[in-house]
């Protein structure tokens, strides 16, 4: 169960592509939650149920409701609850993989009524991102009824699946969410490193780029991502802004105005799913960072996987999951350890010095396999799955 929607990017990227090839190897049933604006989409609904059908995944989606605010996601839970303990039980349903805390807790009737086996995909620290996105209040009702329920599903998982080693430990060890005992895994956001690939280097040479790709505002330091290509651009007169960004393309434009930034100087691309590949590419660094928060240890972004299978470099924050341990270590970028004028500058340092090595882009392809191969990725959710239908035997 995926409270996001199949028709939707993520869906396509995070859900569908892993569900795919492990369809061949399994009886899988899909419970998803569309949104409006999608449902309205025709025609890619039908091609997605014909990609589906061929892929032998039965799908059952379920419509996403967003008003009135609380009385909608207790309906959506309900209805869906309803349906997963129906495909449950007449299809005899061995195994249940919850991507999400409120999918774990839709699936808990399938699960009470059958006994069967939970992998919980918590994704992040749900509660977390609500509390430090200013969703929910600390210390309010809805707080504490979120965690008990999240430490019950901790309890019932079989098996927890994490985007990031950086978050195993807070599992283990910190109390809000109950010291679970059953096995971890880490399977973070994987890309179809078939597609993200380097660029031909028999290409024109083109001004520096610094690229970032995904949404602003909320969790990412546009701001601070702006004033580091203004240090690049300092250093490297002609160097250029590249966002790839749908659905906020005014924002953005306004962000880098009240910077100072002149519309010469950066590009904004409403770029499709499939045309991402070929503007990461374009790209001589590229940006992640976010605003400092606990729930960041246990993200994965996914913009990380697609700079470092194209070869590109990134500068990121080192509190963000992973990505101390992936782009310090594996020499592939840089984190930042602060936002101060310096630690720009020693940014630019250190991203131009990497630039200046032939093996740059080779090695940010083999970490990108390394770390994020869709393959391997499908590879630990087949494991996990033979492990546990096997103990249910």
């Amino acid at each position: 169960m995926s409270y996001d929607g199949m028709l939707e990017p993520l869906g396509q990227s995070q859900v569908i592509a892993y569900l795919t090839p492990l369809a061949n190897e399994f009886a899988v049933h899909l419970i998803s939650f569309e949104k409006p604006n999608d449902t309205r989409r025709f025609e890619d609904i039908e091609q997605l149920r014909k990609q589906l059908d061929a892929a032998g995944i039965i799908w059952h989606p379920q419509r996403y409701h967003k008003r009135p605010k609380v009385i909608s996601t207790v309906y959506d839970m309900l209805r869906a609850s309803a349906t997963a303990a129906v495909v449950a039980r007449r299809y005899r349903v061995k195994l249940c993989h919850a991507r999400s805390l409120l999918s774990a807790i839709m699936l808990m009737p399938a699960l009470i009524v059958g006994g069967r086996k939970l992998v919980f995909d918590i994704r992040g620290f749900w509660t977390d991102e609500r509390i430090e996105g200013g969703i929910i209040k600390a210390n309010s009702t809805v707080e504490r009824t979120l965690r008990w329920l999240e430490r019950a599903a901790f309890r019932r998982a079989d098996h927890i699946v994490t985007l990031t080693h950086a978050s195993v430990e807070r599992l283990r060890t910190d109390p809000r969410f109950g010291h679970p005992t059953a096995p971890i895994t880490v399977i973070p956001t994987c890309a179809d490193l078939g597609k993200f690939t380097p660029a031909d280097t028999s290409e024109p040479e083109s001004p520096f780029i610094v690229g970032y790709v995904g949404q602003i505002g909320a969790w990412y330091r546009f701001d601070e991502m702006i004033e580091l290509y203004k240090a690049f651009e300092r250093r490297l007169p002609g160097a250029r802004m590249l966002i790839i960004n749908r659905s906020q393309q005014n924002e953005v434009r306004h962000a880098l105005y009240k910077a100072g930034v002149s519309a010469d100087r950066y590009e904004v691309v409403a770029a499709t799913r499939a045309d991402v590949p070929y503007h990461v590419r374009r790209m001589d660094v590229g940006v992640v960072l976010m605003i400092d928060a606990f729930s960041n240890f246990a993200r994965a972004p996914t913009k990380l996987a697609e700079y470092l299978g194209c070869g590109i470099p990134c500068v990121g924050d080192p509190q963000v999951g992973d990505l101390q341990m992936i782009l310090d270590g594996e020499q592939v970028g840089m984190t930042m350890s602060d936002h101060s004028p310096a630690e720009r500058e020693r940014a630019v340092d250190s991203i131009l010095a990497l630039r200046a090595d032939p093996g740059l882009a080779a090695r940010c392809v083999a970490s990108a396999h390394r770390h994020f191969s869709l393959e391997n990725g499908v590879a630990r959710y087949r494991a996990i799955y033979y492990g546990l239908l096997d103990d249910a035997a």
